[in-house]
């Protein structure tokens, strides 16, 4: 099954980020919090969905931090985990991430999310168009599109 390698890769990126990366440097605003908003497809079905997420960023190239999210439509879905954003650019963040979701009348299953945004930044307010897929332990997959609202300090 592709999802343990997938899970183990992300892992291994997150243990591995903090040990090539050196800290933040000074006058930067390494905390970064954002509301999550947008749509979450699975199966045919779609669903509205929110969340939160933090990150820490490392330096101008890697943060690592988590996130939390619930989906409400045609499907009930909460999901939780941790991630790296590589930002290829000042703007353009690659994310790489492991988790777990959980349907109401479901047990959970292991996730891996691979993503990308592209920030734009309003002083310490960040709005990002981002996208990702959730590569679920059981062979489904779950297409996000949306925006996160954001500020650094």
């Amino acid at each position: 099954m592709l999802t343990k390698p997938v899970v183990f890769l992300s892992a291994l990126l997150l243990l591995a980020g903090p040990c090539i990366a050196r800290s933040a440097g000074p006058g930067e605003h390494p905390h970064h919090l954002s509301l999550i908003v947008g749509a979450t497809e699975k199966s045919g079905k779609w669903a509205e969905t929110v969340g939160v997420e933090y990150t820490y960023r490392l330096n101008t190239r890697w943060s690592v931090g988590g996130w939390y999210e619930q989906s409400f439509g045609d499907f009930d879905l909460e999901s939780l985990g941790v991630l790296g954003n590589l930002y290829v650019t000042d703007h353009f963040a690659l994310l790489l991430g492991a988790g777990a979701e959980r349907n109401l009348f479901d047990e959970s299953k292991y996730l891996a999310r691979i993503g990308a945004s592209y920030q734009f930044h309003i002083g310490s307010a960040t709005v990002a168009p981002v996208g990702w897929v959730d590569l679920i332990e059981d062979g489904k997959e779950l297409y996000f599109l949306g925006l996160t609202l954001g500020a650094s300090f």
